[in-house]
């Protein structure tokens, strides 16, 4: 089974438009190419991938906002993941 960090890497190589094989946890999104438009359809992805959901639509492009490295996503979805398994999601 892929790690957290491998299969959030595979999302965003597949949205980078510069140079995705270089994409690394401490890679800015901005230049590998990934703008909030992008971020917000990796979010969806990343959803969909560890069966976990923003809790609030209104936050997923202020969410988006806030993520300037691939390594700021992982750390999103690993605080989505630990909301999920301690049943805090949505609350």
């Amino acid at each position: 089974m892929a790690s957290i960090e491998d299969t959030v890497l595979e999302i965003l190589r597949g949205k980078a438009t510069a140079n995705p094989e270089a994409l690394t946890l401490e890679s800015p999104l901005e230049e590998a190419g990934i703008d909030s438009l992008s971020l917000i359809e990796i979010i969806f992805e990343l959803e969909d991938a560890f069966d976990i959901t923003v809790p609030d639509p209104s936050t997923v492009e202020e969410r988006a906002n806030g993520m300037k490295t691939a390594g700021d996503v992982v750390t999103l979805v690993n605080g989505l993941l630990a909301e999920k398994e301690s049943g805090t999601a949505g609350a």
